[in-house]
C-alpha cells in the first residue's frame, strides 16, 4: 500500500475514533439512522440497537487489524471510497471522511471484485507500520 493511501486512510480511521463516524444528513434526514433501520428490518442486527451500537460496530470492522483495506472506484464518482472489510460486514467511507454505508453480505468476496470498481490495498495493520 503506498504511503498516501496509508496516510489518507489512518487519518480517517484516527478521525472516526475521535468523533464516531460522520453520517451524510440533510435538514430533512441523517442517513446514519436510514441505514440503521434498514439493517433491523433485514434482520442483519438486533432490533434493539441504536445508532451508537450501529456506529460501534462500524468502528469495530474499521480498526481490527486483520481486517481488509479495498479503494472503491468507478468514472463517474467524485472521490474515492475506502472499504473496510471483515468478510461480512464491509464499511465504505469516503475520501471526505463520511460515511458512505455499512453493509452485511453472506460473503464479501464475491462483491468485492476489481471488476465492480473495487481494488485490494492491504491490511488495517499495513496502515499503522
Amino acid at each position: 500500500m503506498d504511503s498516501v493511501k496509508k496516510r489518507e486512510i489512518r487519518n480517517i480511521i484516527d478521525y472516526f475514533n475521535k468523533t464516531g463516524p460522520i453520517w451524510k444528513s440533510s435538514a430533512s434526514f441523517h442517513y446514519g439512522h436510514i441505514h440503521l433501520e434498514k439493517r433491523k428490518r433485514r434482520k442483519e442486527i438486533p432490533n434493539d440497537w441504536t445508532l451508537k451500537d450501529y456506529n460501534n460496530l462500524i468502528l469495530k470492522v474499521m480498526n481490527d487489524r486483520e481486517n481488509d483495506i479495498h479503494i472503491y472506484v468507478m468514472n463517474d464518482f467524485f472521490q474515492e471510497y475506502f472499504v473496510f472489510d471483515d468478510g461480512k460486514w464491509m464499511v465504505i467511507v469516503g475520501e471526505n471522511k463520511i460515511m458512505e454505508t455499512c453493509m452485511f453480505r453472506k460473503s464479501t468476496s464475491s462483491y468485492l471484485r476489481r471488476e465492480n470498481g473495487y481494488t485490494y490495498l492491504g491490511r488495517v495493520r499495513e496502515v499503522f507500520e
